[in-house]
């Protein structure tokens, strides 16, 4: 397996080449989880597909300013002007978390592109919780009661080595799941060396809290067109998770019967990390 960085219509990315006379295989990766992390996944599908995954905007060279983000649509637009610009009719897609979020939106959007969608956990929220987010999104009240911001603020984003930050991530409930190997490699995906031979978290930290509370307000787009989807899709979702919620998984695949949904017990929102080789299975299985 070869991984080249290239850039296509202005848009990073990286391209995982498994071999000649393969599919290819489009992968929106999570927010603050680069495309390396997902190896043992993309090892797995590597044996029909070659995987190109485009870079959301924090993980490019010029970032911008994240404070201009308002919510998740110009994420999307990026990824829609980087598809737009591929040479093939179709491709088949998935995306992770806002990844999936965001293969959703595109196959809602430009549905010429897709070929089928598998959808991991992807991030969408109930009508009820947009309204409500949408009143206290931009107050004290809401960044301190949003989970994933109190979870990310205090982080650290130097570590003395790999080996430290794995000591550390081995201790934390949430990757008890996550097998030693698979845990480094996520670990190698998530970092950069430094110049005094530290490693220091690629994504950066304004970027991924801006991300998670500029969420759930671009929803209001999915919810309008779902009805319109006309792309099969499979949506695998965690036993283990908060968003998407059972709810609204249920809402989604009665407005519309393109959505396949498929409940992975005892996982939680990192399964792709936890079992790679059942994700890829299931989702070699959904595409060919």
């Amino acid at each position: 397996m070869e991984i080249k960085s290239k850039i296509l219509n202005g848009i990073p990315y990286k391209e995982f080449n498994y071999g000649k006379n393969k599919e290819e295989l489009i992968f929106f990766h999570a927010n603050a989880f680069p495309p390396k992390c997902y190896l043992p996944l993309f090892n797995e599908l590597g044996s029909r597909f070659n995987i190109i995954c485009p870079l959301f905007k924090p993980l490019w060279e010029e970032y911008g300013n994240p404070n201009k983000l308002l919510d998740w649509s110009p994420l999307k637009k990026d990824m829609l002007q980087f598809v737009n610009s591929l040479p093939e009719e179709k491709y088949y897609f998935s995306g992770h978390s806002l990844g999936g979020n965001v293969a959703l939106r595109i196959a809602l959007e430009n549905s010429n592109k897709v070929k089928k969608s598998v959808l991991l956990d992807p991030i969408i929220f109930s009508k009820w919780m947009i309204f409500l987010w949408s009143f206290i999104q931009w107050t004290d009240f809401g960044y301190r009661h949003h989970p994933m911001i109190q979870a990310c603020k205090n982080q650290r984003i130097i570590h003395n080595s790999k080996l430290e930050l794995f000591g550390k991530y081995r201790n934390k409930k949430i990757f008890d799941n996550i097998s030693d190997n698979d845990l480094l490699i996520l670990i190698d995906g998530l970092v950069k060396a430094t110049d005094d031979g530290k490693v220091k978290i690629k994504f950066p930290k304004d970027w991924e809290i801006q991300i998670y509370r500029t969420g759930m307000i671009a929803d209001k787009y999915i919810w309008s067109k779902i009805k319109e989807l006309n792309i099969e899709i499979l949506l695998l979702h965690a036993e283990k998770n908060y968003a998407p919620r059972i709810s609204v998984i249920n809402k989604l695949v009665k407005k519309s019967n393109y959505i396949t949904p498929e409940i992975l017990y005892g996982y939680s929102h990192f399964f792709p990390f936890e079992k790679p080789k059942l994700v890829g299975e299931k989702m070699i299985d959904f595409f060919l």
